[in-house]
C-alpha cells in the first residue's frame, strides 16, 4: 500500500515537473519569439521611412531605381575606373614606350583636372537645354572613345614629345566629358526623389566609386597580365581599349534608361502610369522640374546667402583627402632588420578595407537619415569621426594600431556628401536651373581647390608625416561643422518653416 501510495506521489512530481518545464519552456519559446520579433520591429524601423505610398508609387520608385540607379552605378564604376587607368598604363609600361620623362606625367594628370574644371557648369547649362537621355549618354560615349584613343597614340619609341602631347590633349578633353557625371546624376535624382529617398539614392551612386576601386586594381591587373603582348599589342594599351569599349556599350544603353524630367516626358521604359505617378508625386514635393534656364535666377544665386552656407558646410571637409596618403604610411614601416613590413601587394590591398568602409558607412548612415530625419545629428557624427581621426595622425603617436585606427576613422566621414545635397532639391524647389547651378559650383569649388592644396598642404617630401597636413585637415572639418550648423538653422530650416508660414497664411 505504501509502495502504491509512494508510486502515485512520484507520478504526480513527475507530471508537475513535466507541466513545469513544458510551461518553462513555451515562456522560453515566447520569450525568444518576442526577442526575434523586437529585432526585426527594430531593422524594419530602421529602412522604413515612416511615409505612407500607394502601390503604385512604390512600384514605380523601383523601376525607377533598376533603370536610373542602376545605369548610374554601374556608369561612375567604370569612370572609377578610367580615372586610374593612367596611373596603372604608367607603371605598367606607358612611361618607357611614350618616353614620358620630367614633369610629363604630372602635366597629363593636370589636363585632366583643367578638363574637368572648365567643363562642370557648361555641362549644368546644357542639361536644361538638351534632353537629359540624349546629354549625358553622349558625354560618357565620347569619352569612352577618346579612351579607346589613347591607347593608340604614337609610341614608336621616338625621342619627341608629340606622344605626350597628344595624350595631353585626349586627356583633357576626356575630364572636360566626365565633368558631366556626378553633378548630372544628382541633379536628375532631384527630378524623381523626394527627400525620404534623395540622400540614400546618391549614397548609392557615390559608394559605387568607392566599389569601383575596389576591384579596379585587379581587373587591370588580370588585363595586363593575360593580354599583354596579344596582337602585338602592349598591355597598357589593353587597359584603355578595354575601358573605353564597356564605357561606349554603357553610355548607349544611357539613352534607353536615363529619364528627362516628367514634364519633358521622361524615359521610353516609362509608360503613362508611371508618367502619372512620378507627377503626382512631383506636385506633392511642390518641385518643378521641367527644363528651363534663367540667367536672372542663376545670377540671385550668388547672392543667396544659403548658398554660401552650403558651400561653407559641404567645400572644407571634401578637402580632407589625408585617407589618399594611408598606402606612402604603409610603405615607409619597415622592420628591426630594415626590410619592409608591407609587401607592394599589401600595400595595395590594405586600403581596400578603407574603401569598404566608405562605402558601407555612406549607404547605411545616408539611408538611416533619410528613414528618420535625423539629418543634422548624422553630419555632426561625421564630423566628429572625421575629427578624432585628423587629430590623433596630426599628434602623430608611436603606437602603430593608434595610427591604422586613425587612418580608417578619415575613411568613415562620408555621409555628409549626399546628405548635403538632398536640401537643395528642397530649398529650390521651384528652380531646376538653380538646383543645377549650385550642384555644379560646390563641384566645382572641391575640384578648383584640390588641384593646389595637395602642393603646399600634402608636399611629397614629407611624407608620411606631414608638418601641417593633417593640423589642417583638422581646421577644415571645424570648418565644415560650423558651416552644417549654420546652413541647416539658418538655410533650410528658416525656409522650409517661411514656406509652411506662407502656405498657412494662403
Amino acid at each position: 500500500m505504501s509502495n502504491n501510495q509512494d508510486l502515485q506521489v512520484s507520478k504526480k512530481d513527475v507530471l508537475v515537473e513535466t507541466r513545469i518545464s513544458s510551461t518553462s519552456s513555451n515562456f522560453q519559446d515566447s520569450e525568444s519569439l518576442q526577442d526575434k520579433s523586437k529585432a526585426k520591429n527594430f531593422i524594419a524601423r530602421f529602412f522604413r521611412s515612416g511615409v505612407k505610398r500607394s502601390h503604385e508609387e512604390r512600384r514605380f520608385t523601383k523601376k525607377l531605381d533598376l533603370h536610373l540607379l542602376l545605369w548610374g552605378c554601374i556608369a561612375y564604376i567604370l569612370k572609377s575606373i578610367d580615372q586610374t587607368n593612367v596611373q596603372n598604363a604608367y607603371v605598367s609600361g606607358m612611361k618607357e614606350d611614350l618616353n614620358i620623362v620630367g614633369n610629363s606625367y604630372s602635366w597629363i594628370l593636370t589636363f585632366f583636372l583643367i578638363g574637368y574644371l572648365i567643363g562642370i557648369l557648361p555641362s549644368q547649362f546644357f542639361l536644361q537645354k538638351i534632353k537629359t537621355q540624349y546629354w549625358v549618354p553622349s558625354c560618357e560615349f565620347i569619352w569612352g572613345v577618346l579612351t579607346i584613343c589613347c591607347a593608340f597614340v604614337d609610341s614608336n619609341g621616338s625621342s619627341g614629345q608629340g606622344p605626350v602631347k597628344a595624350l595631353y590633349a585626349l586627356r583633357f578633353l576626356i575630364g572636360l566629358l566626365e565633368s558631366s557625371s556626378w553633378p548630372a546624376m544628382m541633379t536628375i535624382f532631384h527630378n524623381y526623389y523626394d527627400k525620404y529617398e534623395y540622400a540614400t539614392r546618391a549614397a548609392l551612386f557615390t559608394g559605387s566609386y568607392y566599389a569601383g576601386t575596389m576591384f579596379t586594381g585587379f581587373l587591370q591587373a588580370a588585363i595586363h597580365k593575360n593580354l599583354d603582348g596579344v596582337s602585338g599589342i602592349a598591355g597598357w594599351k589593353w587597359l584603355f581599349i578595354i575601358n573605353g569599349i564597356m564605357t561606349v556599350f554603357w553610355a548607349s544603353l544611357g539613352v534607353y534608361f536615363i529619364p528627362s524630367p516628367v514634364e519633358n516626358g521622361g524615359a521610353r521604359w516609362m509608360n503613362d502610369k508611371d508618367l502619372t505617378v512620378a507627377q503626382e508625386k512631383l506636385d506633392r514635393m511642390g518641385r518643378v522640374t521641367k527644363h528651363q534656364f534663367s540667367f536672372k535666377k542663376v545670377i540671385q544665386v550668388f547672392t543667396d546667402y544659403r548658398f554660401y552656407l552650403l558651400l561653407l558646410a559641404y567645400v572644407p571637409e571634401l578637402w580632407t583627402n589625408g585617407e589618399t596618403y594611408f598606402n606612402l604610411w604603409l610603405k615607409s614601416l619597415t622592420n628591426s632588420d630594415g626590410t619592409q613590413q608591407f609587401s607592394v601587394e599589401q600595400i595595395n590591398l590594405i586600403p581596400i578595407a578603407g574603401a569598404a568602409i566608405q562605402m558601407v558607412n555612406i549607404i547605411v548612415l545616408s539611408k538611416f537619415a533619410d528613414n528618420t530625419g535625423y539629418k543634422l545629428p548624422v553630419m555632426v557624427f561625421e564630423c566628429c569621426v572625421g575629427f578624432t581621426g585628423t587629430v590623433i595622425l596630426a599628434t602623430w603617436p608611436k603606437l602603430e594600431g593608434v595610427k591604422f585606427f586613425a587612418f580608417f576613422l578619415l575613411y568613415a566621414k562620408s555621409a555628409n556628401t549626399p546628405i548635403l545635397i538632398s536640401f537643395i532639391g528642397e530649398i529650390w524647389d521651384k528652380a531646376p536651373e538653380v538646383r543645377a547651378i549650385v550642384t555644379g559650383s560646390l563641384v566645382l569649388m572641391v575640384y578648383a581647390n584640390n588641384a593646389w592644396i595637395s602642393l603646399y598642404v600634402w608636399p611629397s617630401g614629407e611624407a608620411p608625416v606631414y608638418k601641417c597636413g593633417y593640423k589642417v585637415t583638422a581646421g577644415f572639418i571645424s570648418a565644415s561643422f560650423i558651416g552644417i550648423i549654420f546652413f541647416y538653422i539658418l538655410g533650410y530650416k528658416r525656409t522650409i518653416q517661411r514656406r509652411n508660414q506662407s502656405i498657412i497664411v494662403e
